[in-house]
């Protein structure tokens, strides 16, 4: 998960993260050196070849070591068709312990197994034990193909053989390693699907390693992909696309995310903010071990004259689904983010089994895995000849939902299956398993710092912020939950002075839970009214200045609550608005990135 924000990013997450890096980094090199460049001893040791220590002398030593019996399995599964039957035909045989290299030899006495090692070496320098059906595999496999490595890889694929279940033993107790793929250097294995290059993650899944200008000339035949609209504000659609990601992960698919357009809460002037930007993909695909993927990686998003980037110049079309509850006439069109990708989508409501609550025609939940049975690449549960058209695209057309690339219109109401809403619960699997790995860009965790330092004065500059309680009030349309009185709302609205309660517990709780003091306090809020911004700086709480700080002409309107969000994500405590997602989210980072405290508040709780 994301290191702790009270201290400095050093952008690729953890220490152990960057040395594991750095140490496959060396060894995919060191690797690559050692078996495609002829060694050959410095000009200054020539003089060494006339002693004891002789390249000469040091080969010899090196033949007539013992040979591991991981060359006996090498043997059988590089040799001739017949020596392949051996371990499937041995019943008595037990993986678990040592066996004897005669044993692999299928009855030939005369094998020398030192030349053996040797041409395997040779010939077979890269041998890759995969499982056909395992995605880890298939993106190992390929990115070794990327290499063009001379001799090629050979490839094992152990599920298809009738020794497969003796090999996975084996494997096992000769390689530590009982996961696929697993792939042997020399007689060494090394574990692949931990320590695969950042950048490969991405650029493995992509038929280029730059964006082309109709996306499905980028899409790799033998990969399935994924990707979704999404609509409302910036914490809506950090929330639509994390269910996406965590979609394309029970699928086998890639995910491609768009980017934050503008809906009705940033005007539609602002433009749009790819995801990259704000979150750190690289840490995702690493701890994920998968590529994530961007629209902006995949198609080139170039515009006519004028640079309006919700007119692409390559439109292309593509049937999407939509998980609009059944009342819904029309699907969530998100036309600044399809327009912005060029996309001429038409839709196909999902079924209705995978609803939350099958026969509710408002239930706007789908459930994740069943969706993923509806969506699967092969094999899905449903065929979608059987389903009825919804809408076709602005051009006319219908399609079928598309079989390579999965398209939806909205993933905002998702679900486990467990309950509704369910980033409320700190056990979501989506934001366990998605969310809580989304850390901010180098430069977001950057901005977020320097905002808070600028706010709290010259004499917090240090290395590290000083521990703070955040508050985040929602006010404004807030306001329609309040109760009626001769058809207006009253105003219902704790005042701040309401919210000194809280803080005061806050800092309780900090100080014998945690043994933190955090005197200073942060507000964050929508209100406009004068009086109670008055409130707020007599109870002597910090708020953000954007206007001092020229967040609008610097960095534009969608970093006014994008840089607050990174803000929040430093404290230790945290008070926020009962329903309001931005709340919700930034009370799941300060409980699982800073092992902070948070309490969401009713406003009928004074």
């Amino acid at each position: 998960m994301p290191a702790q924000y009270a201290r400095e990013s050093k952008g690729l997450g953890t220490p152990i993260r960057r040395r594991r890096l750095t140490l496959f980094l060396t060894l995919i090199v060191g690797i690559l050196f050692f078996l495609f460049v002829p060694w050959e001893l410095p000009s200054a040791l020539e003089s060494l070849r006339s002693n004891s220590m002789s390249r000469a002398n040091v080969a010899s030593l090196m033949k007539n070591k013992k040979v591991d019996e991981i060359y006996g399995l090498l043997h059988l599964v590089t040799g001739d068709h017949e020596q392949e039957h051996v371990l499937s035909n041995a019943v008595e045989l037990n993986p678990t312990e040592a066996i004897e290299l005669s044993f692999y030899a299928a009855g030939d006495a005369k094998l020398n197994w030192s030349k053996e090692r040797d041409m395997i070496d040779k010939e077979y320098p890269l041998i890759v034990f995969s499982k056909t059906y395992c995605p880890y595999s298939k993106r190992a496999k390929a990115l070794l193909e990327a290499y063009d490595l001379k001799p090629p890889p050979k490839i094992v694929e152990v599920d298809i053989r009738d020794d497969g279940n003796v090999i996975k033993h084996l494997l096992t107790r000769l390689t530590g390693h009982s996961t696929f793929p697993n792939i042997v250097v020399k007689g060494k294995s090394i574990e692949a699907t931990t320590n695969a290059r950042v950048e490969d993650y991405k650029w493995v899944a992509l038929e280029n390693r730059s964006p082309t200008t109709r996306f499905r000339d980028n899409l790799r035949d033998d990969m399935s992909y994924m990707t979704s609209w999404s609509n409302a504000g910036f914490t809506n659609q950090f929330m639509g696309y994390a269910n996406m990601i965590y979609l394309a992960t029970l699928t086998d698919r890639v995910p491609i995310l768009a980017p934050f357009a503008p809906d009705h809460h940033i005007n539609k002037e602002a433009g749009v903010v790819p995801f990259g930007d704000i979150f750190d993909l690289d840490t995702l695909r690493q701890n994920l071990r998968t590529p994530v993927l961007e629209w902006r990686d995949v198609k080139n998003l170039t515009f006519p004259a004028g640079g309006d980037p919700y007119s692409t110049s390559e439109v292309e079309p593509l049937g999407c689904w939509s998980t609009t509850p059944e009342v819904a006439t029309e699907p969530i069109h998100a036309e600044n983010v399809v327009r912005h990708l060029g996309v001429d989508a038409s839709y196909t409501r999902v079924p209705e089994p995978v609803r939350y609550q099958p026969g509710n025609k408002f239930d706007e939940h789908v459930v994740l895995p069943r969706l993923a049975a509806v969506v699967y690449p092969r094999n899905p549960l449903i065929d979608t000849d059987q389903l009825k058209d919804m809408t076709v695209s602005p051009r006319g057309h219908h399609r079928r939902p598309d079989k390579h690339l999965t398209c939806l219109d909205s993933m905002y109401y998702s679900t486990s299956g467990s309950d509704m809403f369910e980033w409320r619960f700190s056990w979501s699997p989506v934001w366990r398993t998605i969310g809580r790995n989304l850390a901010f860009t180098p430069r977001m965790q950057h901005l977020g710092k320097q905002y808070l330092l600028n706010m709290f004065g010259d004499e917090t500059r240090d290395d590290d912020i000083a521990p703070f309680i955040a508050l985040h009030l929602r006010r404004g349309d807030f306001r329609n939950l309040c109760p009626k009185v001769d058809g207006e709302h009253v105003d219902c609205a704790p005042e701040p002075s309401t919210y000194r309660k809280y803080v005061e517990e806050m800092q309780k709780s900090l100080q014998d839970e945690r043994n933190i003091t955090a005197m200073r306090v942060v507000l964050m809020s929508d209100e406009q009214s004068p009086s109670f911004w008055t409130q707020v700086k007599e109870a002597g709480w910090f708020t953000v200045d954007h206007e001092k700080e020229n967040t609008l002409a610097i960095h534009g309107e969608w970093y006014l609550p994008i840089i607050e969000t990174a803000m929040l994500s430093y404290a230790v405590g945290f008070i926020g608005t009962h329903d309001s997602t931005f709340s919700l989210v930034a009370a799941r980072r300060v409980e699982d990135w800073n092992n902070g405290i948070a309490r969401i508040t009713k406003w009928d709780e004074h």
